[in-house]
Protein backbone atom coordinates (compact mmCIF):
# COMPACT_ATOMS: atom_id res chain seq x y z
CA UNK A 1 0.00 0.00 0.00
CA UNK A 2 1.06 3.51 -0.59
CA UNK A 3 -0.12 6.97 0.93
CA UNK A 4 -0.96 9.79 -1.88
CA UNK A 5 -1.45 13.31 -0.26
CA UNK A 6 -4.84 15.03 -1.81
CA UNK A 7 -5.14 18.68 -0.45
CA UNK A 8 -3.81 17.49 3.09
CA UNK A 9 -5.64 14.47 3.64
CA UNK A 10 -3.98 10.96 3.03
CA UNK A 11 -5.65 7.82 0.97
CA UNK A 12 -4.54 4.98 1.08
CA UNK A 13 -4.48 3.34 -2.49
CA UNK A 14 -4.33 -0.79 -2.42
CA UNK A 15 -1.41 -2.68 -4.90
CA UNK A 16 0.09 0.52 -5.98
CA UNK A 17 3.76 0.81 -5.82
CA UNK A 18 4.29 4.17 -6.97
CA UNK A 19 2.19 7.07 -5.40
CA UNK A 20 -0.34 8.60 -7.31
CA UNK A 21 -0.42 11.55 -9.32
CA UNK A 22 -4.26 13.39 -9.19
CA UNK A 23 -4.79 16.32 -11.87
CA UNK A 24 -5.19 19.74 -11.21
CA UNK A 25 -8.54 19.67 -12.54
CA UNK A 26 -10.38 18.70 -9.53
CA UNK A 27 -11.61 20.55 -6.98
CA UNK A 28 -11.28 19.60 -3.04
CA UNK A 29 -14.54 18.26 -3.59
CA UNK A 30 -13.55 15.63 -6.29
CA UNK A 31 -15.86 17.78 -8.52
CA UNK A 32 -14.00 18.88 -12.14
CA UNK A 33 -14.09 23.15 -11.90
CA UNK A 34 -15.80 25.34 -14.44
CA UNK A 35 -12.61 26.86 -15.02
CA UNK A 36 -11.03 24.22 -15.72
CA UNK A 37 -13.32 22.60 -18.12
CA UNK A 38 -13.06 25.12 -20.00
CA UNK A 39 -9.16 25.65 -19.79
CA UNK A 40 -9.42 21.77 -21.12
CA UNK A 41 -11.46 22.44 -23.50
CA UNK A 42 -9.75 25.07 -25.68
CA UNK A 43 -6.07 23.46 -26.34
CA UNK A 44 -6.16 24.58 -30.43
CA UNK A 45 -8.04 25.53 -33.19
CA UNK A 46 -8.21 21.68 -33.87
CA UNK A 47 -9.34 20.66 -30.17
CA UNK A 48 -13.33 20.98 -31.62
CA UNK A 49 -13.04 18.60 -34.51
CA UNK A 50 -11.55 16.11 -32.04
CA UNK A 51 -14.30 16.03 -30.05
CA UNK A 52 -16.50 15.46 -32.16
CA UNK A 53 -18.34 12.31 -31.69
CA UNK A 54 -20.28 10.76 -34.82
CA UNK A 55 -18.75 11.19 -38.42
CA UNK A 56 -21.65 12.76 -40.32
CA UNK A 57 -23.02 9.95 -42.40
CA UNK A 58 -24.41 12.49 -45.59
CA UNK A 59 -27.25 11.95 -47.43
CA UNK A 60 -27.87 7.72 -47.38
CA UNK A 61 -31.59 8.22 -47.26
CA UNK A 62 -33.00 8.32 -50.69
CA UNK A 63 -36.45 7.87 -50.55
CA UNK A 64 -38.69 6.08 -53.26
CA UNK A 65 -42.58 5.97 -52.85
CA UNK A 66 -42.49 2.86 -55.34
CA UNK A 67 -39.94 0.64 -53.21
CA UNK A 68 -41.57 1.79 -49.91
CA UNK A 69 -45.02 0.45 -51.36
CA UNK A 70 -43.70 -2.85 -52.65
CA UNK A 71 -42.51 -4.03 -49.28
CA UNK A 72 -44.54 -1.64 -46.66
CA UNK A 73 -47.16 -1.35 -48.63
CA UNK A 74 -50.89 -2.69 -48.10
CA UNK A 75 -50.60 -5.46 -50.76
CA UNK A 76 -47.33 -6.28 -49.77
CA UNK A 77 -48.82 -6.84 -46.01
CA UNK A 78 -51.69 -8.77 -47.55
CA UNK A 79 -49.80 -11.56 -49.69
CA UNK A 80 -48.21 -12.74 -46.03
CA UNK A 81 -49.39 -14.33 -43.47
CA UNK A 82 -47.70 -12.57 -40.41
CA UNK A 83 -48.04 -9.08 -42.15
CA UNK A 84 -51.48 -9.30 -42.63
CA UNK A 85 -51.84 -10.32 -39.28
CA UNK A 86 -50.42 -7.07 -38.72
CA UNK A 87 -53.13 -5.52 -40.64
CA UNK A 88 -56.10 -7.32 -38.97
CA UNK A 89 -54.52 -6.12 -35.47
CA UNK A 90 -53.93 -2.67 -36.62
CA UNK A 91 -58.14 -2.69 -37.56
CA UNK A 92 -59.12 -3.92 -34.21
CA UNK A 93 -57.22 -1.37 -32.46
CA UNK A 94 -59.01 0.72 -34.65
CA UNK A 95 -56.05 2.54 -36.40
CA UNK A 96 -56.67 4.81 -39.19
CA UNK A 97 -53.86 4.24 -41.52
CA UNK A 98 -53.05 0.53 -41.89
CA UNK A 99 -49.88 0.79 -43.61
CA UNK A 100 -48.23 2.96 -46.25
Amino acid sequence: MSLVSFYGRSILAQGINKPLVLKSLLSPVGVPTSNSIVSSMNNGPLSAIEQRRWKSRGNTYQPSTLKRKRKFGFLARLKDKFKSKMIKTRKDKGRWYLSH
